[in-house]
């Protein structure tokens, strides 16, 4: 099997060689396989799916210093609406 790098490819081969005492074969397999690897795992994240927002109504609130007021509102049965 041939195989043909682009420059910028060959040039951070040629690097991590430098800074590795592994060999050329070691180097580009054990790259390729973390590449592989991460590929696979962005794949599984990629299938979780986002819950979708709940949409609960508005708050009846003009003034939001006012942290007690709106806990209670929000603890009351009452529905609350923006203005």
């Amino acid at each position: 099997m041939t195989l043909t790098l682009d420059p910028d490819v060959a040039a951070l081969i040629e690097s991590e060689l430098k800074s590795s005492q592994s060999s050329l074969k070691d180097v580009v397999n054990d790259t390729l396989r973390r590449g592989f690897a991460a590929k696979r795992a962005s794949r599984r994240t990629k299938k979780l799916k986002m819950p979708k927002p709940l949409r609960v109504g508005k708050l009846n609130i003009t003034n939001l210093d006012k942290v007690g007021e709106i806990l209670s509102l929000i603890d009351s049965d009452r529905r609350v609406v923006w203005r």
